[in-house]
């Protein structure tokens, strides 16, 4: 699976910070999602995106920002037939049900890449660099009866014998008395049970003959059983399930269901609105599986521990190169003297170098020059510095350079990978120069800007230790951070809002700075209180000093536009595959009315990738009457039918998003934009 190169790069997500070990998480995770397709596509085996990958791939394009794992769903008939190949996948895969591990007390598979840590190269590079257990749970949709009396009757008997099977694999009930329940259990069910077999099998596998026993041609609906049983929910049409389209998951895709509006809506209410409010449970999952190694094999992931005097550091530093200043000049004071005082100063001609390279090194500690550096370390963030950047190159006592930093690839053991720079990168008018034209020692900038506040802990990339915080306060008489992501405000209850914080508050940089820009007040009290947290209660008022709000820190420069407003008109082909008259019916009645205000509002259609091929392909009856839609559209030139592919970009520029759910809706509800979800049936 190919992946592109800066995908692993630390990134706001939809506002929510998302570093490189998880980005490599997610990749990890795409790669046994296409294990997994790969061995169902070969027998014509149904498999769909589930629960928060569903959600995910249909308001994202790939993972929910703070999701960690990813979920697949069969129908039984067609999980059954991928437990009978599932041996086709590669040999380092383990398929884990009740049937194969002695600890597994649910009803549903995982399918896992590694059992423990592997840092095995082949491996790490297969699996993108993260050398942890990555799986994919795949969920099963079981068939009701109609007859609602029957089906309550198979729910006790279903609840009882899962029960009973986890009395069996954790030994909290008697043999005697197990044996003796599962004689009546099989009685009532009608399902053979072997009193001399293994229990904790007996009763897992009457477990599954009454969660498989309604066949499909008898049901018109199916349930996730676990979850029905318990809250009276998941509960589905079947022909929700019959057909599917492949839509982007990151760079991938997964095959979601045509109807997964109504599945989502079944699941989650209104889906499209994203809330991070929720407890972090193991969020990430792979915080035991560090736990683990670092048991078992001393490794430890780089955590930053702050000792309560490295708030004021840069006192120390800075008063350690006065100090040294002051003994050169004593220094150089004393020869000299020594050497005027003498009848014949051609005696002391030769204490004349030692003298001029004292100076020298005098002048390389001079401060007071007019330098100001900026080290951005990624061109992608340069646009987060590059409102300060044009302050101070306005401002006539400051002579600014911009200094891209190289960066490097991190592996978990401590080894470095790809470098990374590209000064040329960088906007047109942003002159740069490297590491080597600028040297930060003899040159002593007033002001250094910096970016990336990790140092050496950031598990996944580093700058040169040149670079990192407590250095660069050597060379500078201010040390000045800019965050290069804008996360949302973190509000009470999102708890894995405040876990991320230990990912770029509670850093060195951070702590090292002499100040630190940020653009609100919340956001100001979010970095007290994890510094606080970091660094102790009693350093409360060094943040409150350094920590600056800056009016329009990040502020984009509105692109000119001309007087029309645009609205992004997003139509899906799952609807048309659905539904299609009906889908086809509200397309023409939306365009209409768009039509009618063509005079003060500029329509941007912007339809699924691939939504013709797909339509020609599956409905070629809709597909012909689609067409004739778009034909006269185009023809009569009041909007614009747009295919690109950067629909990002086409939304940024449009007031206000009108169409069927899709990633862009939660990219216009963080810009603020009015958004209206269409609905075929209104």
């Amino acid at each position: 699976m190919k992946v592109p190169e800066n995908y692993y790069n630390d990134e706001v997500v939809g506002g929510f910070y998302v570093p490189s070990l998880m980005k490599k998480c997610w990749a990890a995770q795409v790669e046994i999602i296409e294990d997994i397709a790969a061995v169902c596509e070969r027998h014509g085996i149904k498999y769909y995106a589930d629960a928060g990958t569903l959600m995910g791939a249909v308001r994202h394009g790939g993972f929910i920002p703070w999701d960690d794992d990813t979920d697949l769903c069969m129908m039984r008939e067609e999980y059954e037939k991928f437990l009978k190949v599932a041996h086709e996948l590669p040999d380092n895969y383990t398929v884990v049900n009740w049937r194969t591990r002695d600890d597994w007390d649910d009803v549903f598979t995982r399918v896992v890449n590694t059992i423990g840590l592997d840092f095995d190269p082949k491996f790490m590079e297969r699996y993108h660099g993260f050398p942890f257990s990555a799986g994919v749970d795949i969920f099963v949709n079981d068939y009701l009866y109609q007859d609602e009396q029957k089906e309550e009757e198979r729910e006790e008997l279903l609840k009882a014998a899962y029960e009973l099977a986890k009395h069996a694999r954790h030994e909290t009930a008697g043999k005697k008395e197990l044996i003796a329940a599962g004689e009546r259990l099989s009685a009532l069910s009608g399902y053979r049970f072997n009193k001399r077999g293994n229990l904790v099998y007996e009763f897992f596998g009457i477990t599954e003959k009454l969660l498989s026993e309604v066949p499909r041609e008898e049901a018109k609906e199916a349930v996730l059983m676990p979850a029905w049983l318990q809250f009276k929910s998941n509960k589905y049409k079947i022909e929700w399930f019959d057909e599917g389209v492949p839509m982007k998951f990151e760079h991938s895709k997964v095959m979601v269901p045509i109807h997964y509006d109504e599945i989502l809506k079944n699941k989650y209410g209104n889906y499209v609105q994203a809330s991070r409010i929720g407890g972090k449970h193991n969020y990430p999952y792979y915080t035991a599986q560090m736990e683990e190694v670092t048991k078992h094999t001393g490794w430890e992931p780089p955590i930053y521990k702050c000792e309560p005097t490295e708030p004021e550091i840069s006192v120390g530093i800075r008063q350690e190169e006065e100090n040294k200043k002051s003994a050169l000049e004593q220094q150089v004071a004393q020869i000299e003297n020594l050497m005027s005082s003498q009848a014949n100063a051609a005696l002391f001609a030769e204490l004349q170098p030692q003298v001029d390279a004292l100076k020298a090194s005098l002048n390389a500690m001079a401060h007071g020059n007019n330098d100001v550096v900026f080290l951005p370390y990624n061109p992608d963030h340069w646009h987060r510095m590059s409102n300060m950047w044009e302050r101070e190159m306005a401002d006539p006592d400051s002579d600014v350079y911009v200094v891209p930093l190289p960066t490097y690839d991190m592996n978990l053991d401590g080894t470095t990978g790809t470098l990374h720079y590209a000064p040329e990168a960088f906007p047109p008018e942003v002159h740069t120069c490297t590491v080597e034209e600028y040297d930060l020692a003899s040159r002593h900038p007033k002001r250094i800007y910096i970016q990336a506040p990790f140092d050496g802990y950031n598990p996944s990339m580093s700058v040169h230790p040149y670079f990192y915080s407590d250095e660069l306060l050597k060379y500078t008489d201010e040390l000045v951070y800019i965050p290069f992501f804008e996360v949302n405000e973190i509000v009470e209850g999102d708890e894995k809002g405040i876990y991320t914080l230990d990912q770029f508050v509670k850093m060195p940089g951070t702590v090292h700075a002499d100040r630190i820009l940020l653009d609100s007040e919340v956001m100001k009290q979010t970095y007290i209180d994890a510094l606080c947290a970091l660094c102790g209660k009693d350093s409360r008022s060094i943040w409150e000093e350094r920590i600056e709000v800056v009016d329009d820190l990040f502020a984009v420069k509105d692109k000119e536009k001309s007087g029309m407003k645009s609205i992004f008109y997003y139509t899906d082909v799952c609807p048309f595959l659905a539904e299609g008259d009906v889908a086809l019916d509200k397309l023409r009645r939306n365009l209409e009315i768009f039509k009618e205000s063509k005079d003060d509002i500029r329509l941007i259609w912007h339809p699924f990738d691939d939504i013709e091929d797909y339509l020609k392909e599956r409905v070629p009856e809709v597909y012909d009457q689609y067409m004739s839609i778009v034909n006269e559209f185009l023809d009569q030139g009041w909007g614009v039918y747009d295919k690109t592919a950067d629909g990002e970009s086409v939304l940024a520029d449009c007031v206000a998003y009108y169409g069927d759910p899709s990633p862009y809706v939660y990219q216009a509800q963080l810009d603020k934009k009015p958004v209206m979800i269409a609905d075929i049936h209104i």
